[in-house]
């Protein structure tokens, strides 16, 4: 393990007038500052040798070496990017803040999960939705969705987005004693996934996670918003298109190269959804 695989790293969005960074930036040289960010001794006379990490400084600078060595081996070195001089702290959160756009594939709304009941309760049923269609109404309880158990609203967001169009799900009608099995063609295509990503030519190569579906087998993988998938199955991909094949066709399990706060980590996803749990 390289000494510098535990530092936690913030890839910071400002290019402010107040380094030695900015000459570069002024003159459109595509720059990288190291920084380990502000503290109450800096730049001032308490600021004394005694407070010198060491190890830090050993870390830090083995972290510059293999910047440096991996970028005099590149093909080509990096481009400046014009766009950099309108963006800012203010643009991540942004994008970070859009909502993602996930398709209306059920039409239903639903309760939180009351204690000691099974799955969860709908409240509302949309006019012409696959919900209707099917005879679900208010008052109905899904205790299991595409072949797994409901236990939660997490259970039943992600059976909802990755179930196939064609599916099934028991129902337990009030007061009734047990479920029903009620056929239901849902609306929209299945996310196998279950991520929304964006790209940016700042980071090439590299897919952004702005969504996480909750019981989806990303969720299940502990991908978070945030993360970078930059490798499937141990090879990196060309761009988007390529991306969605290749999420879209491998089979289970599919290894992804994530990084997250200049940590890489292999994530395991497992399409197959949770077993069923039986009671005892």
């Amino acid at each position: 393990m390289r000494v510098f695989a535990k530092l936690q790293m913030e890839f910071s969005w400002n290019a402010s007038a107040n380094a030695d960074h900015f000459p570069f930036y002024s003159q459109n040289i595509p720059f990288l500052t190291l920084h380990t960010d502000l503290h109450e001794q800096y730049h001032r006379p308490t600021d004394t040798a005694d407070l010198i990490s060491p190890e830090g400084i050993r870390r830090v600078a083995r972290l510059a070496f293999a910047l440096v060595h991996d970028l005099a081996n590149a093909d080509q070195t990096p481009a400046f990017r014009p766009a950099a001089r309108q963006e800012s702290e203010e643009t991540r959160r942004s994008l970070a803040e859009q909502p993602p756009q996930f398709p209306e594939r059920l039409g239903v709304r639903w309760s939180a999960e009351s204690a000691g009941e099974r799955g969860v309760r709908l409240t509302s049923v949309a006019a012409q939705s696959a919900a209707e269609r099917a005879g679900l109404r208010a008052g109905d309880r899904i205790v299991e969705f595409a072949g797994r158990e409901i236990r939660s609203s997490d259970d039943f967001l992600g059976a909802v987005f990755t179930a196939p169009s064609a599916t099934s799900a028991a129902v337990l009608r009030p007061d009734a004693a047990t479920p029903i099995r009620v056929l239901i063609e849902l609306a929209g295509k299945p996310l196998r996934v279950g991520i929304v990503w964006r790209v940016d030519d700042a980071e090439p190569g590299a897919a952004i996670l702005t969504a996480v579906v909750p019981g989806s087998p990303a969720a299940r993988a502990n991908l978070q918003v945030d993360d970078r998938i930059y490798q499937i199955n141990g090879r990196n991909f060309s761009g988007e298109e390529e991306l969605i094949q290749l999420l879209g066709t491998l089979p289970s399990p599919i290894h992804l190269g994530v990084e997250r706060k200049g940590q890489m980590r292999n994530v395991e996803l497992r399409l197959e959804p949770a077993p069923l749990r039986r009671a005892a």
